[in-house]
């Protein structure tokens, strides 16, 4: 729509106040207050009148899922894992772990596993 200064055919506001989409020179304003554009809102409408907007009503819905990331079910598979035990006292600072099946990734100690090497046996990749 071109602006223009005199109101819109579908002006809702009152005649003796000056209309906000006049006021603003944004006719996009005109095109949100009028019923028979495809972008019409009750709410500008209203806005423009200087009416109350119309109450949204919320519509209960289910919460729809977020699907998992691969990493979520990497950590899963291996705080699942019945060969993964405890912290070791040793090195709790690393955060290192114990493996039964000894997948860590140094030779002197392959029962001691990193979170890292634990992604690689869960990945499919070797740890040794």
């Amino acid at each position: 729509m071109e602006w223009s200064e005199s109101r819109c055919a579908t002006c809702p506001a009152i005649q003796s106040k000056p209309c906000l989409a006049q006021t603003s020179k944004h006719s996009r304003l005109c095109d949100l207050a009028n019923p028979e554009h495809k972008a019409y809102s009750p709410h500008y409408r209203a806005m423009i009148a200087g009416e109350k907007p119309p109450a949204v009503v919320a519509v209960a819905s289910e919460p729809v899922p977020l699907p998992e990331s691969p990493l979520a079910a990497k950590l899963r598979t291996i705080n699942a894992c019945p060969h993964r035990s405890d912290t070791l006292k040793e090195c709790s600072c690393t955060g290192r772990k114990r493996c039964r099946l000894g997948k860590g990734e140094f030779p002197s100690e392959p029962w001691a596993v990193t979170l890292q090497d634990c992604l690689r046996c869960v990945g499919g990749e070797s740890a040794v």
